[in-house]
């Protein structure tokens, strides 16, 4: 009698220990501390470039949808059609990575960037193929030195293999680009 006694005090003690560390949760924050712990959270340079890479990646897929309608050379709107489609590939890989670490990612883009696509829109047929690739060049570049930089610097593994597997893509991206820059440079 007295060993159940005694391990009936115990369970007592372990049930009472156990509320005690829960109390004052509902169970959905329950749920959510236990959801937080399949999802290790990057630290904030690594969700900062996250976010930045999908605002980037918006941009590119309207930016490119927006030369496969207005573009009169095929060569500017077969390079929209791939910016829309490689770049919503990517967008949804990197949707997917974010998930994971708990990061949420912009789904519109900025009222900066917004006005960037406005303007090219507004641009004189004539202007818009040119205005596109130089932008499209220089975007490029600039993303492609940020995925570097961010390869050297970010801590999360699954981040890093994100970024090693997007740099061959941008780099293909920019060298159409300058290929069509140049044969639209030489054509005038």
């Amino acid at each position: 009698m007295k060993k159940s006694f005694s391990y009936m005090m115990v369970m007592f003690s372990v049930i009472a220990i156990g509320a005690c560390n829960n109390s004052g949760k509902s169970s959905e924050q329950k749920a959510d501390s236990t959801n937080q712990a399949d999802k290790p959270m990057p630290n904030n340079q690594d969700a900062a470039f996250m976010t930045k890479a999908a605002i980037g990646g918006i941009m590119e897929v309207k930016m490119g949808q927006v030369a496969e309608e207005r573009a009169t050379n095929s060569r500017v709107k077969s390079f929209g059609a791939m910016m829309a489609n490689d770049h919503s590939d990517i967008n949804s890989t990197l949707r997917t990575l974010a998930d994971k670490k708990g990061v949420a990612l912009p789904d519109s883009l900025d009222n900066g960037n917004q006005s960037d696509i406005e303007n090219l829109i507004n641009d004189k047929p004539s202007q818009f193929d040119k205005d596109y690739i130089d932008k499209m060049v220089k975007d490029h570049k600039k993303d492609i030195k940020a995925f570097q930089d961010a390869q050297s610097n970010v801590q999360d593994s699954m981040l890093k293999a994100f970024i090693t597997q997007t740099l061959p893509t941008l780099q293909k991206h920019l060298n159409a680009a300058e290929s069509i820059q140049n044969a639209l440079e030489n054509k005038h």
